[in-house]
């Protein structure tokens, strides 16, 4: 298991896991977790599940601009 830092400048940084929401979900890594399935994760009562898709939320929507 690989652990990516995410650095967002003058807000800190913090580690990430690859692809351990994908184990969790139970997608292959290759494909991609749409925004239903994180959206669905993000009410999960597995603590772990859920703060890991409301982080992969806030990501995919720094990567779009907004």
């Amino acid at each position: 298991m690989a652990t990516k830092e995410v650095n967002l400048g003058k807000h800190g940084s913090f580690k990430i896991a690859e692809g351990s929401l994908h184990r969790m979900l139970h997608i292959p890594e290759g494909e991609k977790i749409g925004q239903e399935r994180m959206k669905a994760a993000s009410h999960s009562s597995n603590p772990t599940l859920r703060r890991k898709a409301v982080s992969g939320l806030g990501l995919s929507a720094m990567h779009r601009g907004g």
